[in-house]
């Protein structure tokens, strides 16, 4: 940031009644200063300021104040916020000065509108705002965004009668400072941190360590090492310490005090690997340990401190007993376990001990697999014996490790999973001597993970469904409301309809929903007193795709007449009456709905056609495959829907298998068939079930053609290319086609439909041979296209070969 600029000559006269621009510059650009020179030059009549001359005189001040400013300030005017500034501020402008003079501001720096927008609309309010040190991203030099930090006043540009024309911002920056002051925090910050870190990891630690000066004094000990030491001060060269420590060298002779790893250290020896030291506790207990100790040298490479360590080993120098003690009661604990305990050597593997359970969990005597590792080895499956090979070699290098891996029993062929969990085994001198492990069957345990992720994919179908669902219903209400209130109602009624039927279907467990309920829920919802409609009709159990469309048309009927009809006025009544009956030996139900209100004067009929009409009298027989059909009147509204009473799928319906299957680990299409060579076109408006179909298929080697999501896209490859089979969907966002089914069989290419459809909601003329219904899975798709394949190929083999 520059020194403050002298005071300059005003640009403007003193406010007054009668005032008027200069016409000649007062002094030279060296007194009032470029920027004087650049507003006095600039031509402000193509600026919404207009000529400068005609400039209100509080504006005129404003500049004359701001030019003669030694700090940076800006003078923005109108609500387009024009940019004025002076000298110190160009400098802050970098490459946008000076074509940054009479621009807005928001053109001006678009990189800190965000910040700054919402400033100027709390100052064009009347409030002023100071920050300090705040960081504004800006774009400078060379058009880089630079992070500047900047001190900054906003303020109000009052007029003479108190109104606001505009904004003055003094700052000053602080960029400098800021960086410097934070590369002091952060030096201070990383000394603390490292202070810390060496702290911590003394007290963290799971073996004694100290560090002791060149008196032998310790100066730092974590609590491990307290253990050994009677004062946190206290010298290794005293004799009380050294007293209690009985130090043994190679042939287990007594070492003498100066023998001790601290006192070799501070001579510049170092001691590593530690010696075995007894220690000597002050309530009498004694316990082997392992010492340790390294010089610290500064940089002459005079020893400052020693570094020493303690590892307690009492427990592995008295183990040799306990295991031996324990080793009959560890052979009947592994008799009686049901997992695989085994031991082997580790240089070649050889099995030295395994457990009775191996021979049911791998259908083979163990006695046959004792010795080298190639017979155990040849009952797991080939893709896993390379990480069974590695698994192995991880713990022979001394690291625990868990491998699960699958094997073919050898007693009855089954596959089974294999959790084996191994870890080395160390001898009396902490060398690896040998391997050992635990193998667990899993099977159930991967079968259940795998049935969990069936069950995740069917909610994820459901729930895309739904939304799909929900989608439809936000387009189509806004096609038949004329205001955002009205849209926002209406919508909502729907979308709570979905909701009360999917809370019904899920009481129901999808087996179906007494009408009567539905009726009730819907009609309740709405009804301004419980005597406002009645009820008459038998027993029936919907069906859960009937369910889904009856309660969204009875809720359009019951929201129609709570704004128009019978629940509007309070003589009015509904009556909803259903029988059920045989046509053409399949049960059908047909429901009546009967408004009934005194005739409203001046009635006319609607003159359009509504949502809940499209509901009743298109979708009833569109996916019911029933009638519908609503009439209107001057005394109500009179409708008949009327279905068959047979299972169809509901987009809210969730019918997941309740077993998976492992069958040589996880599921994998390509054991399926073999399509190398044969390019399969996929034509889904799903965009999952088309891309999960694409990934099955390539796993069977075959060229996907798509996936493609309308029928333009499929015209224009089928144009350039001609697929050996298809998978297609009859709907592609745009209602039931047969087009593209009809272009495949006139080629003569086998062709899978895959679709939500029933039969009998297929365009006319249109009879695939192969049609799946969703939700369907891969592995479903791939079974019937290769149903296709085989009878096309039966049928005309020289057209497909």
């Amino acid at each position: 940031m520059s020194s403050p600029k002298p005071s300059v000559t005003p640009l403007h006269p003193a406010p007054s009644p009668g005032f008027s621009h200069p016409t000649s510059a007062q002094g030279d650009a060296s007194v009032l200063g470029e920027m004087a020179t650049r507003i006095r030059q600039f031509d402000w009549s193509t600026t919404p300021l207009g000529p400068s001359s005609q400039w209100p005189s509080h504006l005129a001040a404003t500049v004359d104040l701001m030019l003669g400013h030694g700090f940076p300030m800006i003078v923005l005017w109108g609500p387009e916020l024009i940019q004025l500034y002076n000298d110190s501020y160009a400098e802050v402008m970098g490459d946008k000065h000076p074509e940054g003079l009479g621009m807005p501001t928001r053109e001006c720096w678009p990189e800190v509108w965000h910040i700054n927008g919402p400033i100027y609309d709390r100052v064009w309010q009347g409030e002023t705002l100071t920050y300090a040190d705040k960081l504004y991203p800006l774009a400078r030099r060379n058009g880089q965004v630079e992070n500047t930090w900047l001190t900054l006043t906003y303020n109000p540009l009052r007029g003479p009668d108190g109104r606001i024309d505009g904004v003055v911002v003094k700052l000053f920056e602080t960029t400098a400072a800021h960086l410097a002051r934070a590369e002091r925090e952060r030096a201070e910050r990383e000394r603390r941190e490292s202070e810390e870190r060496l702290a911590l990891a003394f007290q963290v630690l799971p073996v004694g360590v100290c560090l002791v000066d060149p008196e032998g004094r310790v100066q730092m000990a974590n609590e491990v090492m307290r253990r050994y030491l009677p004062g946190p001060l206290a010298s290794l060269q005293d004799p009380g310490n050294t007293a209690r420590w009985q130090g043994f060298d190679e042939e287990g002779q007594l070492l003498a005090p100066d023998q001790f790893p601290a006192a070799r250290a501070l001579r510049g020896e170092t001691v590593v690997p530690g010696r075995e030291f007894l220690h000597l506790h002050e309530d009498g207990r004694q316990s082997w340990t392992r010492v340790a100790s390294a010089p610290l040298r500064d940089a002459s490479g005079e020893v400052t401190a020693v570094f020493s360590t303690v590892v307690d080993i009492d427990g592995l120098k008295r183990s040799a007993e306990a295991l031996r003690a324990n080793e009959e009661r560890f052979q009947q604990f592994a008799a009686a376990s049901s997992d695989v305990l085994w031991i082997r050597e580790a240089q070649l593997f050889d099995a030295e001990m395994v457990t009775a359970g191996f021979d049911a969990m791998f259908g083979l005597p163990r006695e046959e697999v004792m010795g080298p590792l190639r017979a155990w080895a040849s009952l797991v499956v080939p893709e896993d014996r390379d990480a069974l090979f590695e698994h192995l070699e991880q713990v022979r290098n001394g690291q625990s490790g868990v491998l699960e891996y699958r094997i073919q029993r050898r007693s009855d062929g089954v596959f089974r999973w294999i959790r084996d969990t191994a870890f080395p085994l160390y001898d009396g001198e902490g060398q690896l001597s040998r391997v050992a492990g635990i193998a667990s069957d899993i099977t159930e345990t991967r079968r259940l993970a795998e049935h969990q992720g069936v069950l995740g994919a069917e909610l994820q179908h459901r729930v895309r469904n739904l939304m799909a669902m929900i989608s439809s219903i936000v387009w189509r209400t806004q096609a038949t409301v004329d205001s955002v209130s009205d849209y926002a109602q209406r919508l909502s009624g729907r979308l709570m309809s979905l909701a009360r039927t999917q809370a019904l279907l899920t009481r129901a467990a999808n087996v179906g929903v007494d009408l009567r309920k539905l009726v009730e829920e819907e009609l309740g919802a709405v009804a301004p007193q419980p005597g406002a409609f009645s009820l008459e009709g038998p027993e029936v159990t919907m069906p859960p795709k009937a369910a889904e469309v009856l309660s969204l048309a009875l809720h359009e009927l019951a929201t129609n007449a709570l704004k128009h009809g019978a629940f509007a006025r309070a003589d009015g009544h509904i009556t909803v009456r259903w029988t059920r009956e045989l046509q053409a030996e399949q049960p059908w139900l047909r429901l009546h709905w009967d408004e009934r209100h005194p005739p409203v004067p001046g009635w006319t009929p609607p003159a359009r056609r509504g949502f809940g009409s499209a509901l009743v009298e298109e979708r009833v027989p569109y996916e019911l495959a029933g009638q519908g059909r609503i009439e209107h009147g001057p005394g109500g509204v009179s409708a008949l829907i009327a279905f068959p009473l047979r299972g169809r799928d509901s987009i809210l319906q969730t019918d997941a298998p309740r077993q998976a299957g492992i069958h040589g680990g996880e599921l994998d299409l390509g054991g399926e068939v073999q399509w190398q060579g044969l390019t399969v076109l996929v034509v889904d408006d799903d965009y999952y079930q088309a891309q999960d179909l694409a990934t099955a298929l390539r796993s069977t080697g075959a060229t996907v053609m798509g996936p493609y999501g309308d029928l333009a896209q499929t015209r224009q490859a089928l144009d350039r290319h001609r697929p050996d089979m298809a998978v297609v969907d009859v709907n592609l966002g745009q209602g039931a086609t047969g087009e593209l089914m009809t272009a495949l069989a006139a080629t003569g290419i086998p062709f899978v439909v895959v679709t939500g459809y029933d039969a009998s909601a297929l365009p006319v003329g249109v009879h695939p041979r192969w049609r799946l219904q969703k939700p369907v899975s891969p592995r479903e798709v791939l079974r019937a296209l290769a149903g296709a394949w085989d009878e096309a190929l039966a049928e005309a083999p020289h057209t497909l070969l």
